[in-house]
């Protein structure tokens, strides 16, 4: 599967100079995510065919090489997931274009079952000091998990 990127003019949100911002849609395996550039531009010297700004704009180079390292990032993020070799999604190629991790990290309903796991079997199957052992190691997890949600 290939992903989608592609630059688009906002006219709902034209600001008092009569500029547009610029917003980039990612699109992977028919889902989309939309991302603000920060960038804005004149509607006049906008080509959507090459989706980059044109010479009368006066910061046309700016703006073209912004959306061409926007571009780039989005396609290295993409093709890192890809040779990781796990399924991902296109909110995952968002997160990994923002640095944050994709996917890795067990939820805590997750965490919590495997937490259950370990401690019935741990529980049950030794003496009266292992399970004080266990008991405050118990407490310890809850308060660490309830700390690090809020």
């Amino acid at each position: 599967m290939k992903t989608t990127i592609t630059y688009l003019l906002y006219k709902s949100k034209t600001n008092s100079k009569g500029l547009w911002p610029i917003r980039c849609r990612i699109t992977y395996n028919k889902s989309r995510k939309s991302l603000s550039t920060g960038l804005m531009v004149n509607p006049l010297f906008w080509n959507s065919k090459k989706q980059q700004a044109e010479p009368p704009e006066p910061d046309e180079n700016y703006i073209n090489t912004q959306l061409s390292l926007i571009r780039q990032n989005l396609n290295q993020a993409f093709l890192f997931l890809q040779v990781k070799g796990t399924p991902f999604t296109v909110l995952d190629i968002y997160k990994q274009y923002k640095g944050e991790t994709p996917k890795d990290e067990l939820g805590v309903i997750k965490v919590v079952r495997i937490h259950n796991e370990i401690f019935l079997f741990l529980f049950y199957r030794s003496d009266c000091k292992i399970r004080r052992l266990i008991i405050v190691w118990n407490i310890f997890f809850w308060y660490r998990l309830c700390r690090s949600i809020s």
